[in-house]
């Protein structure tokens, strides 16, 4: 098991099962996505919806950020940047914005 995320207007949650991401829609209980997060010898550290949708899911793995838009398909990461992050938070002043923490303690 991994990090497990709730969306901020709680209608999904999501957690992590060996690298799978299974996304489940609260009102119902039904799963919406599942996605691979493609890592090999490391596991998903972080994982978080995006404060403006909850099509929006960023994970990392301590060597890479990745960002999912869920209305594409579930292979595909609308953005991956190879960084060492550890941990991921969306900022609620201004939700278009991430801070990243990375293990050589610089803030991202």
């Amino acid at each position: 098991a991994g990090p497990c995320c709730y969306a901020p207007p709680m209608d999904r949650f999501a957690f992590n099962i060996n690298n799978d991401v299974y996304i489940y829609d609260l009102n119902n209980f039904q799963l919406v996505h599942s996605l691979r997060v493609p890592i090999r010898r490391v596991t998903l550290s972080d994982m978080k919806f995006s404060m403006e949708s909850s099509d929006l899911v960023y994970t990392t793995n301590g060597h890479q950020f990745q960002q999912w838009d869920l209305r594409q398909s579930p292979r595909t990461r609308s953005l991956r940047i190879p960084i060492l992050c550890s941990t991921i938070r969306c900022l609620r002043t201004q939700p278009n914005r991430l801070l990243v923490s990375s293990y050589d303690e610089r803030i991202n």
